[in-house]
């Protein structure tokens, strides 16, 4: 089964429960939120070196990060995926807008007033509703020359400006001012929508449910005696809840030519120092 890793209040999370809901697609979700400062764990980071959520585990061991990378592998054969090169790259622009405008200042606005434990500037502040104004009036004069962001129909730029857009009230933004955003707002229309803040995972795990808490395998004292440094060669396991795939916790150590220094610590086992080792990790 698909493993989403993210949290329901982020909206970047939320693109791709609403992508999956759309195709009927099944999944899991571990819950992994940025408030807990869980995407910077080892174990997150060995999945998306990124330290940011969402993060898909397909069923073959694939990993997939960046929200807009994600809508597109999902729906790149649907009707949200035109198939003239043009009108691709128009669904692009607005989803790149999305990233580098749009929920830089929304989606930020909202996290300042939302979840940040020490308030920022009112500066920063004005900076960040400057900007969220800004889009929001880009958005409102696109959807007044279309019915939707890149063009006739409904595409991915939709599912990726939606969340955001429609949290605007949480970064204490009024959309009533927005008229053509406000009727776009009819994409809550689209088959199976999820609306925001609902759970579309069949089950919920807690991260440390998911990575498990690495433990180092205790020796056995009734283990017969180490006979010579050439059999004395085991070396420790570190135990986590795997999902299957190899993509358990932890980053994998730096190579070192032989006989050198380490930067990293070694365990002792034996007498003789082992690093453990971790698995690679494709992210796609």
């Amino acid at each position: 089964m698909l493993t989403l890793l993210g949290n329901l209040e982020s909206g970047n999370v939320h693109k791709i429960q609403m992508m999956l809901a759309y195709l009927n697609l099944r999944f899991a979700r571990v819950d992994v939120a940025q408030t807990r400062d869980e995407p910077r764990r080892p174990e997150f980071l060995a999945l998306n070196p990124m330290g940011k959520v969402p993060v898909v585990v397909l069923d073959g061991g694939d990993v997939l990060a960046e929200s807009g990378a994600v809508l597109y592998w999902f729906g790149r054969d649907t009707p949200l995926w035109p198939r003239d090169s043009l009108a691709q790259t128009e669904v692009l622009r607005w989803m790149f807008f999305e990233q580098y405008s749009h929920e830089p200042a929304l989606a930020v606005l909202r996290y300042a007033r939302r979840f940040a434990t020490s308030p920022p500037s009112a500066d920063r502040v004005r900076e960040l509703e400057n900007k969220s104004r800004f889009v929001l009036a880009a958005m409102d004069g696109q959807l007044a020359r279309r019915p939707w962001i890149a063009g006739s129909h409904c595409t991915l730029a939709d599912y990726a400006l939606y969340p955001y857009t429609k949290w605007a009230d949480e970064a204490d933004l009024r959309l009533e001012q927005y008229s053509s955003v406000e009727q776009w707002l009819r994409f809550e229309a689209q088959p199976r929508f999820l609306p925001l803040g609902t759970e579309g995972a069949v089950s919920v795990k807690k991260f440390q449910e998911y990575f498990g808490r690495p433990k180092i395998k205790p020796l056995d004292r009734a283990a017969p005696p180490i006979r010579s440094p050439q059999s004395a060669r085991a070396r420790p396991r570190l135990h986590g809840h795997g999902h299957g795939h190899g993509h358990g916790g932890g980053t994998s150590p730096s190579k070192g030519g032989s006989g050198g220094a380490s930067a990293l610590p070694c365990l002792r086992v034996g007498g003789r120092g082992e690093r453990p080792r971790s698995p690679r990790v494709q992210v796609v």
